[in-house]
């Protein structure tokens, strides 16, 4: 049982080839210095990815534990995969939230169809109306990306427009206006004749009689 479930988990990520991170060419670190180091993070990367799976896919969850306990390994490539997926998304949440709510839809609806096409493999055909089903309902969503990426591209271009625009029209008047703005800070900067004739005309500081006998008797 532990290798077609282990089939299943790999096949759901795409993770034949991966392994990870902490295996990764270029990550090895000194055995006396690193080794803590690397458990630590992969501890942290497997809290952060269950937590995503527990909370938007439980069955995927549920299989996790199930593969830890059957194949290390594959385990380890499904954690770090997911922990991959998980910082991705995110980093949208504050930034992008609308994208971010879009983006973790997609997610799950992708992760459910990994799922049932592996779990299909005696017989593809009777999954084929459920596939095609969840199919439309993650390219409606990914339609809504694209729609709004195309939104947020025509602001761009709104507010390039204008710009143009304006050095093409205003050109001259720009150019005078920052230039006046980069020499009055020159001016607010240098000290004005009436200070600089009162720095030249203050009188010397004279050393004491005393500090001038005593360093010549030194």
């Amino acid at each position: 049982m532990a290798r077609p479930l282990a089939l299943i988990i790999l096949i759901l990520f795409g993770l034949a080839v991966l392994r990870p991170v902490w295996a990764e060419p270029g990550n090895e670190q000194p055995v006396a210095q690193g080794r803590s180091h690397v458990a630590q993070e992969r501890s942290e990367r497997e809290v952060a990815a269950l937590k995503f799976a527990r909370k938007h896919h439980r069955e995927l969850a549920v299989l996790l534990d199930q593969l830890k306990q059957m194949d290390e390994n594959g385990y380890d490539s499904a954690i770090n995969e997911l922990a991959r997926t998980a910082e991705r998304i995110a980093k949208l949440e504050a930034r992008q939230p609308e994208r971010y709510q879009a983006e973790i839809e997609i997610w799950k609806l992708d992760s459910r169809i990994r799922l049932l096409v592996a779990r299909s493999a005696a017989d593809p055909m009777a999954a084929q109306a459920e596939v095609e089903q969840l199919l439309n309902k993650r390219n409606a969503v990914r339609l809504e990306l694209l729609k709004l990426d195309r939104d947020r591209l025509a602001e761009r271009l709104k507010k390039l427009e204008e710009s143009i625009g304006n050095y093409e029209d205003k050109g001259d008047q720009i150019a005078q206006q920052e230039a006046e703005r980069l020499l009055r800070s020159v001016r607010t900067r240098r000290p004005s004749p009436q200070n600089r004739l009162k720095q030249s005309s203050a009188p010397a500081k004279t050393e004491p009689v005393s500090t001038k006998q005593d360093r010549s008797k030194g």
